[in-house]
């Protein structure tokens, strides 16, 4: 579900890069041409992620970098809600309607709650399997 979801995501905003632009640069944490490298090359990010989380390719590595990003994610959205700023998420694009920030902070941390049960899911079988836990 977690890699479907960071596909999805970055699909929506892969398919508008210049609206990607436009919400990156309406956080008013980075200006150009910072906003537009991230606005092209965050969606394929994503995308790559979901991918790699998917087809267990590299998987660690990718729940890493997703929980990387979902703490900036987390991060961007406590800026603009502290400074006093309304913007869209931009979380799934332009498709995105108006979400409290508090509702998408929720959001952001249950998702890097799963990343964490994954990794650590990931890490106990693959101790099991190598026959290094040993059982109680």
């Amino acid at each position: 579900m977690l890699a479907g979801l960071f596909v999805w995501a970055g699909v929506l905003k892969a398919i508008d890069p210049l609206t990607t632009a436009d919400t990156v640069r309406n956080y008013e944490i980075i200006d150009d041409p910072w906003a537009i490298w991230v606005a092209v090359c965050l969606p394929w990010l994503e995308i790559l992620c979901g991918v790699a989380i998917l087809f267990r390719v590299l998987y660690a590595g990718a729940l890493f970098l997703i929980g990387t990003m979902l703490v900036g994610f987390m991060g961007a959205i406590a800026s603009v809600w502290i400074r006093g700023i309304n913007v869209e998420c931009g979380c799934f694009g332009a498709t995105e309607r108006d979400a409290s920030y508090p509702v998408i902070l929720l959001q952001d941390f249950g998702m890097l709650l799963i990343v964490f049960g994954l990794a650590w899911w990931e890490r106990r079988l693959g101790r099991k399997s190598q026959g290094i836990v040993s059982e109680p």
